[in-house]
C-alpha cells in the first residue's frame, strides 16, 4: 500500500520522465446549499490538516490533496489576506510571490481555533 487513506478517490500517477509517484487524494463534497467556500470553511481547512498529517506521515512520498465540490469560491470575510484576492486561488497557484500570506493566514486560522 502506497498510504494508507480515508478519502473519497484515490490514484497513483508516475512521471514519465522522473519516474517519481504522486498519490492525489479526492474529497468529494457536495456544498452548494451551504454557499460558497472559502479557505475559513470548516470542510477546507479539514482538507489542508489532512494534507499536512499525510504528509508527516509519509515526508518521501509526493502528496496532493483535490477539495471537489459544488459550491463556488468567495473572498474570506474575516482574516482577509493582505493583496485582497481569494484564498482559494492564491492555495491553487502558490509561488514565491504570494507564499508569505498564505502561511501568515493559515498560521492565523490555525491560532483562532485552538
Amino acid at each position: 500500500m502506497y498510504l494508507e487513506i480515508a478519502e473519497d478517490l484515490a490514484k497513483i500517477i508516475k512521471d514519465r520522465l522522473t519516474k517519481q509517484s504522486t498519490l492525489i487524494a479526492t474529497q468529494v463534497k457536495n456544498t452548494f446549499e451551504s454557499g460558497p467556500i472559502t479557505l475559513n470553511s470548516l470542510d477546507v481547512q479539514n482538507c489542508i490538516q489532512k494534507l499536512f498529517i499525510y504528509k508527516q506521515k509519509n515526508p518521501d512520498k509526493n502528496i496532493r490533496f483535490c477539495f471537489l465540490t459544488t459550491s463556488e469560491i468567495s473572498k474570506e470575510k474575516n482574516n482577509k489576506l493582505q493583496n485582497g484576492e481569494k484564498g482559494i486561488y492564491i492555495w491553487n497557484n502558490v509561488n514565491d510571490d504570494n507564499i508569505h500570506d498564505l502561511r501568515s493566514f493559515l498560521f492565523k486560522i490555525h491560532q483562532m481555533k485552538y
